[in-house]
């Protein structure tokens, strides 16, 4: 058995990586062995009968919803850090999460379609799965996970779950009626979640035709009919579009996968991507909507693909340690340090290639009693392989997304089902801030947080560019506008106005990007920086009317770039923060679309972007800091 070096050790653990070591065999495994399977079909047969399969009436009309826009509170659902679990076997079935609902399937009793199939027929078939619908998942359970500090869900469902239309000229043409009610139910769940600040990941997991042959695509024939037939393809764009069409205007919606696992190895998906992105591009409102797209097992290849593009595309990255004959056979403890050494290596580089556009949309602490078998303290090993993904993905990517919530057998799932493993492998709540950090902030609390002051215009540019302000006669701070201590959803104003005498900075070449709290307080006029405005540096010779013609405009330039980058991060940093503790995950894609915003209005030379970007982050991360100091953190 290969040990990792001492050195690695060390720097390992001092990142904060828990590193388990190999121990000897224990009778405590096979008690602490998650009875989750080799492949995603669960191996134990819950189907003894066809008896008991009356289905008492349901007939509960769901209305669908409406929805108002609003565009500044749907920015920071979009681009916040997500810590999220999967609504698994909701609208898409998988038997070993939910055996009840298999109980009087047809065929090999092991998909959707072969639930859609039995039950006696549609209408009963119908009937059950909507009370499934209404029960499985409730209000309640939306409370719960905000109360532990999830503050997004992702939401599997499948092109049947769109409506009977969608289904015509599919596998589920004849039982299409079965879904008749699905799409409203969809859209009530969405609008419940948004009761409790949580964000909505509306992900396409089943396709026409299937693009991996796995039960929890739909189907259980095995086959994989997406990619070489183009009436599929074409199906699942039109899908697409109409989810698109439904979704983009709904405030809590983070955005569309369009995609779930396609087979590994698919070629030209790249292709297909493309073309489906782009029909969704044309919609009405959905120019900016953020789409997700499962990597086909590959993270290094769509790492480059997204690279390429511009626009709000984002990467899922699945990681399991069960499915191969190596992970099952590994032990514990291993899985814990490869997942500190080179899993954070790989996803490192990943995030950076695609400027940190990359979830996991899937994961689990799921192990196999083979690698809990190996281990003196399985128990230990299991919080540590635990406590090793959560920082990762939370630390590389911009959110992780457990799966999955609850099963019907959850006590029995400690690996699988979050609720089992909340505070027993998985810590007790999150937050997007990491450890020891509330995962939410009260009423008052946020108004706190908004009412935070930007520092001293000197303190933000620097001494020697201070300096030279003074110089020139422009290190002079803009008059302070005041903000309401009024709790989220956060308003926007007009950006207060100053006068642009010499001896003041124009408050308006500093007005925060499109998005960001324009009434929160910005320089205040009584912090003068550490450098006079009246008296030149003592370091430089006096400025002549000649010198300060010709430098007076350029360091203009520089220093309102650098002030607008600065007040932009700490801005964003202080309204994500004042909304429930949020904190901005998709960090380079904000960046980019700010500078292209501000190039494209003329409020930001192209040539000065990269001064813009770099005060950004340093007025994000000083926002961010401020933001904790205000809560006493």
């Amino acid at each position: 058995m290969v040990h990792i070096t001492r050195a690695l050790t060390s720097a390992l653990s001092s990142a904060g990586f828990f590193l388990p070591s190999p121990a000897s065999r224990s009778q405590e495994a096979s008690a602490l062995a998650d009875p989750g399977p080799p492949t995603r079909s669960h191996p134990r047969n819950f189907l003894t009968s066809r008896q008991n399969c009356w289905v008492e009436p349901y007939n509960v009309d769901v209305q669908r919803p409406t929805f108002e826009f609003d565009p500044d509170l749907a920015e920071i659902f979009r681009y916040r850090q997500q810590q999220s679990v999967n609504l698994g076997s909701w609208f898409v079935q998988e038997k070993w999460m939910v055996p009840s609902v298999f109980r009087c399937a047809a065929g090999t009793k092991g998909s959707e379609l072969d639930i859609a199939s039995g039950w006696g027929g549609v209408e009963n078939a119908r009937q059950m799965l909507e009370r499934h619908w209404d029960t499985f998942v409730t209000e309640d359970d939306f409370a719960y996970l905000a109360s532990v500090g999830i503050n997004t869900v992702r939401l599997p469902v499948g092109y049947w779950t769109l409506g009977p239309q969608f289904t015509a000229g599919t596998d589920f043409e004849p039982v299409g009626q079965v879904y008749r009610n699905a799409w409203p139910r969809v859209l009530r769940a969405i609008q419940t979640a948004a009761k409790y600040n949580i964000g909505v990941l509306v992900d396409l997991h089943g396709a026409p035709g299937s693009a991996n042959g796995e039960h929890h695509s739909g189907t259980s024939d095995g086959n994989v009919g997406l990619f070489s037939d183009p009436w599929n393809i074409r199906k699942t764009r039109e899908a697409l579009v109409y989810m698109a069409k439904e979704i983009s205007g709904i405030t809590n919606v983070v955005g569309l996968q369009i995609l779930n696992e396609p087979r590994y190895g698919t070629l030209g998906l790249e292709g297909i991507y493309d073309g489906w992105i782009s029909a969704i591009r044309q919609v009405d409102g959905c120019a900016d909507l953020p789409i997700y797209l499962h990597d086909a097992f590959d993270l290094e290849r769509f790492s480059a693909y997204i690279s390429k593009r511009s626009d709000f595309v984002v990467q899922d990255y699945h990681s399991y340690f069960v499915y191969t004959d190596s992970d099952a056979n590994k032990p514990a403890w291993r899985h814990a340090q490869d997942v500190a050494g080179p899993l954070t290596a790989r996803m490192k580089a990943a995030s950076n290639q695609e400027r940190r556009n990359l979830i996991v949309g899937e994961w689990s602490c799921a192990l196999t009693p083979n690698s809990l078998a190996q281990e003196q303290n399985p128990d230990w090993s299991r919080t540590a392989f635990c406590t090793n993904q959560e920082k990762l993905y939370r630390e590389q990517a911009a959110g992780w997304h457990y799966w999955s919530y609850k099963t019907e057998n959850c006590d029995a799932e400690r690996g699988w089902c979050f609720r089992r493993a909340l505070g027993d492998g998985l810590p007790s709540s999150f937050s997007s801030f990491g450890p020891g950090q509330p995962s939410a902030v009260d009423r008052g609390q946020s108004g706190l947080i908004l009412g935070i002051n930007l520092p001293a215009l000197g303190d933000i540019l620097g001494d020697t560019l201070g300096g030279l302000l003074g110089w020139l006669g422009l290190n002079a701070s803009p008059k302070t506008t005041t903000t309401s201590s009024s709790a989220v959803p956060i308003t926007t104003s007009a950006p207060a106005t100053t006068s642009t005498l010499s001896g003041e900075w124009p408050a308006t070449r500093i007005a925060p990007v499109t998005g960001t709290p324009t009434s929160s307080p910005c320089y205040s006029s009584t912090r003068r920086s550490k450098r006079s405005a009246t008296a030149p540096s003592p370091s430089l010779p006096a400025p002549t009317a000649l010198a300060i013609k010709k430098e007076r405009r350029g360091v203009d330039s520089i220093a309102a770039t650098r002030a607008r980058g600065y007040s932009d991060g700490f801005g964003i940093a202080r309204k994500f923060a004042a909304f429930n503790l949020s904190k901005l995950g998709f960090t380079g894609q904000y960046v980019v679309d700010a500078v292209a915003r501000l190039t494209q209005s003329g409020d930001l030379q192209s040539d000065r972007s990269q001064e813009y970007v770099t005060y950004f982050w340093r007025g994000l991360a000083d926002g961010e800091t401020r933001a904790l100091q205000t809560i006493g953190r």
